[in-house]
């Protein structure tokens, strides 16, 4: 990689960041209620988890 295509990504990068922060305590939010066995269940499931996401 160049210095000018790693420089074009530091603002990609720090909006991802941001993104990242901004929606990590609406989704522990969202889990808080949700038991050990449920949790494991959507982890586990290939379209429970794709389901939740696409809510």
């Amino acid at each position: 990689m160049t210095t000018p295509t790693i420089t074009s990504l530091a603002p990609l990068l720090d909006r991802l960041f941001d993104q990242d922060e901004a929606a990590r305590g609406v989704l522990q939010a969202a889990f808080a209620d949700v038991n050990d066995a449920d949790r494991v269940s959507m982890m586990q499931s290939k379209t429970s988890y794709r389901d939740l996401t696409h809510a």
